[in-house]
């Protein structure tokens, strides 16, 4: 008995330590995610800053193209971090939203048959939310910037120098828009939010229905 004893503590041990580890690895992955994310944002409204200081200034300064450059090389460095934040995150990313569908699927399954039990294992998923928002604030600073290119060249006479430089940031904008992706299979954004939500209302849908059926059944057979 002291053996068998022994034995189930120390897989308990191991249960609750594993837990732990996974635990707290997802919230250090999850905050290492949106900081990463939260700081490209900061850098997008850094670089449109300076396009409407620009905007804004009554005369076209000399140093005026060095700014466009600058601006241009700061959003290629910032698009490639967002291309190998891609490849670091995607799949850790996609996993940690499958884990979510599937523990919000087994606990409206369980919610049907034992009550509000079946929801005590849910965990806390604000951190991939937060992400969600974050990664698409951080794409509409981006879109911002190119909005205020076109400002730009429809309110001053640029030099030709200044507008061609002007107009390759504007087509590297477009053609080079930071996307956010999960392992390549979704891109980032509110709209997988309520793509879950849809997926676990149609789920809901099927399980009080089948659960209604089997209760109908059994009732009849007695």
């Amino acid at each position: 008995m002291a053996v068998y004893a022994c034995i189930r503590w120390g897989l308990k041990s191991e249960y609750y330590l594993t837990f732990l580890i996974l635990y707290y690895d997802r919230v250090i992955s999850t905050s290492l995610m949106y900081n990463i994310v939260d700081l490209l944002r900061n850098k997008y409204k850094q670089i449109n800053k300076i396009l409407v200081d620009i905007n804004r200034s009554t005369v076209i300064k000399k140093n005026t193209f060095n700014r466009i450059r600058d601006v241009k090389r700061e959003y290629t460095e910032t698009v490639m971090v967002v291309e190998i934040w891609n490849k670091i995150f995607g799949w850790p990313l996609l996993l940690i939203f499958v884990e979510i569908l599937a523990r919000v699927l087994l606990s409206l399954a369980a919610l049907t048959e034992h009550g509000i039990d079946g929801l005590m294992g849910s965990r806390n998923h604000f951190g991939p939310v937060s992400i969600v928002f974050c990664c698409e604030a951080t794409s509409h600073e981006a879109v911002k910037l190119l909005k205020v290119c076109y400002n730009l060249q429809e309110a001053y006479s640029l030099l030709p120098k200044e507008r061609d430089e002007l107009n390759r940031l504007q087509d590297l904008i477009q053609n080079k828009n930071p996307t956010f992706m999960a392992a390549n299979f979704f891109e980032i954004k509110r709209s997988l939010l309520l793509s879950l939500i849809s997926t676990t209302t149609t789920y809901m849908i099927v399980i009080l229905q089948f659960n209604f059926n089997v209760s109908y059944l059994s009732n009849r057979t007695r």
